[in-house]
């Protein structure tokens, strides 16, 4: 009877001491503060296709300067 308290006791303590370790570890990885500002969808296709398209114009100077005034 001892021994099936102390095992029941030992899966209980090493449940909460992981579960307060994943939620810290998850906690660490959604840290939003830590992201520039800025677009989170697909940068390679929407930025690009932005950027190209102020190439076929004569001044792609607009699309870098916005870029710079986010981060300044």
């Amino acid at each position: 009877m001892a021994m099936a308290v102390l095992s029941a006791a030992v899966v209980v303590l090493i449940t909460i001491i992981l579960a307060l370790f994943l939620r810290r570890w998850r906690k660490q990885g959604n840290d939003v503060k830590r992201l520039p500002k800025g677009s989170t969808g697909f940068p390679w296709v929407g930025e690009t296709m932005e950027f190209m398209s102020y190439f076929s114009t004569s001044d792609p100077e607009p699309f870098v300067n916005n870029r710079v005034a986010k981060y300044v």
